[in-house]
């Protein structure tokens, strides 16, 4: 025990040695206007760099693979025999109409062309059933502030 204190001791002595030998010329650099100048440039230059490498997307995106339909939010019918999925048939994106549980597509949603769309990620895209499963509404953003 008695060892660790007087290390630490010791590393406080040669602490305060440095500083009392360079206490004047450190003052002397960090109150001038250079160094404001170089940190204040150091600071943008991170905080350029940070936002290069983090890509800003303000939509809700999920890259399907080929073939790949997830169920969107509500998009289970209240008797859980049907689903709305968004997905991919092939190359282009769709809305599909899905017989549960098997996930057998049996019918594509025309009237929505991906062009109109702003999200594509399932939990963006939303589905309001009726209450017999009889009819369904499916609600997206077209653009920033506006709900189709």
């Amino acid at each position: 025990m008695r060892g660790l204190v007087a290390e630490k001791a010791m590393r406080l002595k040669r602490l305060a040695r440095f500083w009392r030998r360079n206490r004047d010329s450190a003052s002397r650099y960090l109150h001038t206007e250079a160094w404001m100048e170089r940190t204040i440039t150091a600071a943008a230059i991170a905080l350029l760099a940070a936002f290069a490498v983090t890509a800003a997307r303000a939509t809700a995106e999920y890259d399907y693979k080929k073939n790949e339909r997830r169920v969107i939010d509500g998009g289970l019918a209240p008797n859980r025999r049907s689903a709305i999925r968004a997905g991919r048939a092939g190359d282009s994106f769709g809305f599909f109409l899905t017989i549960e549980p098997s996930h057998k597509v049996a019918a594509r949603l025309s009237g929505i062309a991906p062009d109109d769309l702003l999200d594509t990620a399932p939990e963006a895209l939303h589905a309001i059933w009726a209450p017999d499963s009889a009819h369904v509404a499916v609600s997206f953003r077209s653009s920033r502030h506006e709900l189709t």
